[in-house]
């Protein structure tokens, strides 16, 4: 038995190690799909539109801050010359 197969069965693969982090927030998905699934196209674009509004509620704050670091950074930066050592 090679190395990796003993390091595979006491780990996993990284196939199990990926499904293993995303299990818990596929069972959330399946739980919520039944009440999704009743919701007529109109009903999903509205709650899509809320979603939408609802993170970029949340982005903005973050997204503010972006456009101050970057206006920082715009800004000249004064440069002292001593002319006494030219």
């Amino acid at each position: 038995m090679a190395v990796a197969d003993i390091l595979k069965k006491l780990f996993g693969s990284k196939s199990d190690r990926d499904m293993k982090t995303i299990r818990p927030v596929v069972d959330q998905i399946l739980q919520l799909y039944p009440d999704i699934d009743k919701l007529s196209n109109d009903q999903l674009r509205a709650r899509s539109t809320a979603i939408r509004e609802k993170i970029a509620a949340v982005e903005k704050p973050f997204e503010d801050r972006i456009e101050e670091i970057k206006a920082e950074m715009e800004k000249d930066i004064p440069v002292k010359i001593d002319v006494s050592q030219i």
